[in-house]
């Protein structure tokens, strides 16, 4: 008979992950190891001398329990490992599609931002050359109006129709303007593009009325 030999917790353990070759993070199918399988699994063991043989039941049911309370912790052990990785992993991924959606929402908003007031700048744009554009026609219509008027339509009007006549000598008054006074016929001959054309027929004409008016 043979003799009795103690096999402690971690021998046992140590000499069922050496037997199968693999270490914690692969290990054995736990799972498989139901009542049934341990006490086979456990057989086995003994019959090719991988752990000791005892002489009692007793002694052997107390060993193959430990062995399978080693097993079951070494399994728990796994399980948990599994599972904190698997949601360390899960809170990783989340922080990282959190970061890559808050980045690319700030973007596209910054983007938005910038095409929005670049359609802004450009209307303004429009409008603003559209009202220099009626501007300028409006003053070169009143400059139009101002250089084309006739003169002596006006004088035959004023002396037919409201009895107006010509001042004799004594008639006349003569005023002293002083240089700073001034006619101002448009707010600015720059910005509303009065051409040197009308300008030199404004002298034109202004030069007939006075000869005319000398002869």
């Amino acid at each position: 008979m043979a003799q009795a030999v103690k096999v402690s917790k971690k021998d046992t353990y140590d000499a069922l992950l050496k037997s199968t070759g693999t270490d914690y993070s692969v290990g054995l199918n736990f799972l498989a190891f139901d009542d049934g399988e341990a006490e086979r699994y456990m057989s086995a063991l003994e019959a090719t001398g991988a752990i000791a043989p005892v002489n009692t039941e007793a002694r052997k049911k107390k060993i193959r329990a430990q062995n399978k309370r080693a097993v079951e912790t070494a399994y728990g052990n796994y399980r948990k490992k599994t599972v904190s990785m698997t949601l360390r992993r899960f809170r990783d991924f989340i922080l990282f599609s959190l970061a890559v959606a808050f980045v690319t929402a700030l973007f596209g908003l910054l983007v938005y931002n910038e095409a929005q007031i670049a359609s802004m700048n450009f209307a303004n744009n429009k409008k603003e050359r559209q009202i220099n554009k009626m501007r300028q026609e409006t003053s070169q219509l009143r400059e139009t109006l101002f250089v084309s008027a006739d003169l002596e339509s006006v004088k035959k009007t004023a002396s037919m129709h409201l009895g107006m006549v010509e001042p004799n000598d004594k008639q006349i008054v003569n005023v002293v303007v002083p240089q700073k006074d001034h006619m101002t016929t448009s707010r600015s001959y720059n910005s509303v593009g009065l051409t040197e054309d009308i300008v030199a027929e404004a002298k034109r004409n202004l030069a007939n009325y006075y000869s005319e008016e000398g002869s």
